[in-house]
């Protein structure tokens, strides 16, 4: 069922659904994003970042900056006020991936 879906009428939109429940998945039963009640998204304190599972955007604690999980990359994307990825823009690896590398939470700008 789930190549018919894919290979669809609808399929990229399948695809980017089953790519935010991926996405959700990974940021839940990562050690770094715990649920916000104040906020009521979920929060990574180290990495001052929000992420927010209806939307499945990433965003500073200041509400400034907004990021996708680029899967090709394997990275947090920069995006504009239209949700999409700024060419050149901000990049930063996904907290739960630098918890497991151990490589410092350093933003590059491309």
């Amino acid at each position: 069922n789930t190549s018919k879906a894919l290979s669809g009428v609808n399929g990229s939109m399948w695809a980017n659904y089953m790519q935010s429940i991926a996405q959700t998945e990974t940021v839940q039963s990562s050690n770094s994003f715990k649920f916000d009640k104040e906020s009521g998204f979920y929060k990574d304190v180290k990495a001052q970042l929000y992420y927010d599972p209806n939307s499945t955007y990433f965003f500073t604690l200041d509400y400034k900056k907004y990021f996708v999980y680029d899967s090709e990359v394997q990275l947090l994307c920069l995006v504009d006020s239209q949700g999409k990825k700024v060419p050149g823009g901000e990049t930063r690896p996904l907290p739960s991936q630098v918890a497991k590398s151990g490589r410092p939470e350093k933003p590059t700008e491309r």
